[in-house]
Formats: C-alpha cells, structure tokens, sequence
C-alpha cells in the first residue's frame, strides 16, 4: 500500500495498480472516484425520497416519526461505519510507513525520494536531524536542500542530472549539517520502477574503500 501523495494542484490522492498505463504497462495511475458533491445529492435525494413517502403513505404522525428515525438511524450507521473504516486505514497506512522508513534508512546517514523534476516528496528522520530548521513545502526542491548545505555547483550538478535523466549512480559531495559541520558524502541515486518518475536518493559518510568499488556516475 502507497502512503497519500499531494497532487500538484494541492488534493492528496491514493495511487492503485492498473494495467495499462500512459508510462508503462506495470505504472501507477490514481483512482476513480466519485465527487464528494456528487455523494452528498445521492445521499440527500435518497433520504428525501424515502422521508416524503413515509409522509405520503403514513396514517399516523407516530407511524411516519418510526419510519423517519429508522431512516436517519441507517444513514448515521453508514456515517460512523465510513468514518471508522477510515481511521482504521490511517491507522494502518501509518504503521506501514514507519516500517518503511525505518527499513528505508538503514545503511544511510539520510534518505530523501525526489521526482524528476527536482521535487523533494519525502525526507527521513537522518535528514531532519541534520537540518531541524529546514521546513519542507509542496515545492521544495532538490536544488533547494543543495545550496541550504552548501554543495558546490561542480558537486551538485552531476547529482541533479541523475536525477532528471532518471540514472542511477554515485557521486561524492561535501555538505554542512545544520550547526555548520562538513560532512564528506557518497550519494547514491536509485530509480524508482513504480511509481515511475521517482528517485531514492541516499548519503552515507565517504569511505575510500567504498568509493573504489562504487559505479561511476
């Protein structure tokens, strides 16, 4: 299961499997769904209805009260069963996330997912305790996180290229951390397969050892 995204024009939607994709067979496209309007007038008309027949048929003001509570009776039960169906679905989603950012992170002094237009959708606790000031937007950049550390244009430029080309590679970078600290780095990009369009990127400290045996970028 996907965690929620934002979508750029600011709506969170939920990514399911399909077959046939504009990217590639195996992609991931977003749900159809009723409009939220469209489900509040299916509602309201079914309950309307329902309450002017009872009104109609009704021989008594008692007999058209029973009907009119057991119709407001099922319409809250399906309210409280929506409702709990999907606090226990966070719920779930939440715990799923942990679970993968704790596995996402192993091995890595930070981790961030970028989109190939240079987008930053996901930075872990590593990379929030080295800068606990930076505030991720909808809109923050890869860029963005460079030039906050410090990373030089000769360093950042093959990193970034990886990523918009959706290449996977290594490239050794020098950073500050929040407090000012440098920090000589191997980053490492990974391409996504599903959803595509995406990159893993990961800093770990530099070990020569470590850089030898690394593919070149």
């Amino acid at each position: 299961m996907l965690r929620l995204v934002p979508h750029p024009r600011g709506v969170l939607m939920r990514y399911t499997d399909k077959n046939v994709s504009l990217h590639r067979e195996d992609d991931f496209v977003t749900r159809q769904r009723l409009p939220t309007l469209a489900q509040f007038i299916i509602l309201f008309t079914i309950n309307y209805i329902v309450v002017s027949g009872a009104y109609l048929i009704s021989q008594s003001f008692l007999q058209f009260a029973l009907i009119t509570i057991l119709m407001l009776g099922i319409t809250d039960s399906i309210m409280v069963w929506t409702i709990q169906r999907s606090r226990d679905l966070v719920l779930v989603t939440e715990f799923q996330n942990a679970l993968f950012a704790g596995a996402l992170s192993m091995q890595s002094h930070f981790s961030l997912i970028v989109r190939r237009d240079g987008i930053v959708v996901y930075t872990d606790m590593g990379f929030r305790t080295m800068y606990p000031n930076f505030e991720r937007s909808l809109h923050s950049t890869v860029e963005e996180v460079f030039h906050m550390a410090g990373v030089k244009e000769a360093e950042r430029g093959p990193v970034i290229r990886m990523i918009t080309k959706s290449l996977a590679g290594s490239h050794t970078i020098t950073m500050k951390d929040g407090d000012g600290k440098l920090h000589k780095m191997m980053v490492y990009v990974e391409p996504l397969r599903r959803p595509s369009d995406y990159a893993l990127v990961r800093g770990r400290p530099f070990v020569e050892k470590r850089a030898v045996e690394a593919p070149a970028a």
